[in-house]
């Protein structure tokens, strides 16, 4: 259908389950960018697919990796379909843990800071062993080369590597789930780091 951007839906319907937040976001962005749009909402997602599939709507907004899940699910003909590059709203996703444990919810919100940290020092899956003899200090820390900062976690010194060995840093974890080793195929966008023109920045370790 030559839709290539947000600007291509100019009188085109675009599907979407109504009453939704998402309604509500790209309901602004339209008139933000004064895009003269044909509004086309669901109640039911599965009925919604339906309608795209079959040409009924040009396009459907969603998060984008609800989008990519979506394209996942035409299997061969996930081909034809793009995700726009246009970003209708900030919507950020976290782990979500119970507040009954603190020390539950340290390790959690410090293992998602260790891996960022770990990408931005290079310290990855394959060569941790060798990254244990650095003498950045701020691989020494994350790694355990610099004792004493397990303990505010109730974990030893070499948990961040002990992380690491099984899933990589942060940007091992997005291109094999999320990114380009994926079946999403999810650009990583923002989530870059920061010195990547991104927006992860992790904490540092002290």
């Amino acid at each position: 259908m030559n839709i290539h951007s947000a600007r291509d839906l100019a009188g085109k319907k675009v599907c979407f389950l109504g009453g939704t937040e998402i309604e509500n976001e790209i309901q602004s962005f339209m008139k933000r960018e004064k895009i003269d749009w044909m509004p086309f909402p669901f109640q039911e997602e599965g009925e919604m697919e339906a309608a795209f599939i079959t040409r009924n709507c040009a396009a459907i907004t969603a998060d984008v990796s609800q989008l990519a899940y979506e394209r996942i699910a035409f299997k061969s003909l996930a081909k034809d379909y793009e995700i726009l590059p246009d970003v209708v709203a900030k919507d950020p996703l976290a782990p979500t843990v119970r507040l009954d444990d603190p020390q539950w919810v340290a390790i959690v919100d410090w293992v998602c800071e260790a891996l960022i940290q770990a990408e931005e020092s290079g310290v990855t899956r394959a060569n941790i062993s060798a990254m244990k003899r650095s003498q950045d200090v701020a691989a020494q820390r994350l790694l355990g080369g610099i004792h004493g900062y397990g303990q505010y976690l109730g974990l030893r010194d070499g948990w961040v590597a002990d992380v690491i060995a099984e899933v990589g840093n942060y940007g091992e974890i997005f291109e094999r789930d999320l990114g380009s080793e994926s079946k999403m195929r999810l650009d990583r966008g923002p989530n870059r780091l920061w010195t990547d023109g991104g927006l992860m920045y992790a904490r540092p370790i002290r």
